[in-house]
């Protein structure tokens, strides 16, 4: 339910982009897009902190620039994608600053597995019903376990994982 002092702000998913990037020793960094996600931010319009988001990733809609281990990302070594069908990430609070860029401490959960993360990020109001965000963040892929057996080494693929947000929300 959302109240006179609460405003709506929906994901707008055909012009927003999740993105990320892991190193590797040798050849190109494994880079990758989620194609499927949805979310929500809630605004409390009379309190500086109390704001809300939900955010939702398929992780059955992931891809990679490298194309031979796309499936292998759905499989039970990372995403394990029938029993996990998606990541959240929840945030029941975070500040707005005056100068466009905002901060929030959230909770992640990939594969039951969770962790409080730092984002970091900026937004631009567009108009009275679009907003434009866009944040970078990292995780350890080993928290979550992504990236098991074989593929839990670190010295070939690498633990830290960058993401890269940019999503336009739209009023409701």
């Amino acid at each position: 339910m959302v109240s006179a002092s609460t405003e709506l702000w929906i994901i707008d998913k055909s012009q927003s982009s999740i993105k990320f990037n892991v190193k590797v020793l040798i050849g190109k960094d494994v880079k990758g897009e989620f194609k499927n996600f949805e979310g929500y931010v809630k605004i409390n319009t009379n309190n500086s902190i109390l704001h809300k988001s939900n955010v939702s990733v398929y992780t059955d809609n992931i891809i990679i620039n490298y194309k031979k281990f796309n499936q292998l990302l759905k499989g039970p070594l990372f995403f394990e994608t029938s029993k996990h069908k998606k990541a959240i990430l929840l945030t029941k609070e975070f500040i707005i600053n005056t100068d466009n860029s905002a901060h929030t401490q959230s909770i992640l959960n990939i594969k039951d597995n969770i962790k409080m993360i730092d984002i970091p990020f900026n937004y631009k109001l567009e108009s009275e019903d679009a907003i434009f965000v866009d944040g970078k963040f990292s995780f350890n892929r080993s928290d979550f376990n992504i990236g098991t057996g074989f593929w839990s080494s670190q010295l070939i693929l690498k633990n830290k994982v960058n993401m890269e947000i940019n999503l336009v929300l739209k009023k409701q």
